[in-house]
């Protein structure tokens, strides 16, 4: 219910939000587009504190936020040459 809810409330900057549940707490992986990882921190930090204003997540609380690096890889569909290397990716 609260991952719909995230959904259909989009914040600024956020892009991608997974949650994971267990007992008393939510882990909330934050995806967002920034230029450095303060920005990034700013943006969620903000999107949650937007988002727990809300009364259908009462009861909850931001315990932490912090950014963190992380590896993107982009792919285009491309084709193996012969001697092992590709074509049509750069």
């Amino acid at each position: 219910m609260a991952s719909e809810r995230i959904r259909q409330d989009a914040q600024p900057g956020v892009e991608h939000v997974s949650l994971v549940a267990s007992r008393h707490r939510v882990l909330a992986m934050t995806f967002v587009m920034a230029a450095d990882l303060w920005e990034a921190e700013q943006l969620a930090a903000s999107a949650w504190a937007e988002w727990l204003d809300r009364s259908w997540l009462d009861g909850w609380r931001l315990a932490s936020c912090a950014a963190d690096l992380a590896l993107g890889v982009w792919a285009v569909q491309a084709s193996i040459k012969p001697d092992g290397g590709m074509s049509g990716v750069g």
